[in-house]
């Protein structure tokens, strides 16, 4: 079940301690489609809107959606899948479609601003570039956008 699923990733987070990120890691989020539970792809389906390339490829419109963007709805299933506002907006979002004053308001402005290319592979980057893309929840695979089930 989705529950059973969800409670395990976080208690797998909770345990390791040693995570590079600023908030809990959500593990289903990184799960090829061919895995989830049908429970699972039915519910992101029905409430994102996600396919089977879209959600392999971390590409959909939701994603550019900040959590109090979403639905009532949306909000309730992400919640389910583990991942609230802080996570939402950190791993899904990476913050995109907050705004300067948003940015400042949480610390995170100043690493928006040292990622001046988006584009530049993260084998690339320098040790303050790596550090500000870890803040904003990309990881060396989200971040050279490498599909699930690559990696």
């Amino acid at each position: 079940s989705i529950m059973k699923t969800n409670t395990q990733t976080l208690s797998n987070n909770q345990q390791s301690g040693n995570s590079p990120f600023p908030h809990p890691y959500p593990t289903i989020r990184y799960v090829p489609w061919e895995n989830l539970s049908h429970d699972t792809k039915q519910m992101v389906v029905k409430d994102f809107g996600y396919t089977k390339g879209s959600w392999n490829y971390m590409a959909n419109v939701v994603e550019g959606k900040t959590f109090e963007m979403l639905t009532r709805n949306q909000q309730e299933s992400a919640m389910v899948l583990g991942m609230n506002e802080d996570v939402w907006d950190c791993f899904i979002n990476h913050y995109t479609s907050y705004s300067r004053n948003e940015l400042e308001n949480r610390g995170l402005y100043q690493h928006v601003r040292t990622i001046v290319n988006v584009s530049k592979p993260w084998e690339r980057l320098n040790d303050d570039e790596i550090h500000s893309a870890t803040e904003l929840c990309y990881s060396k695979e989200t971040w050279n956008k490498l599909a699930l089930g690559t990696w």
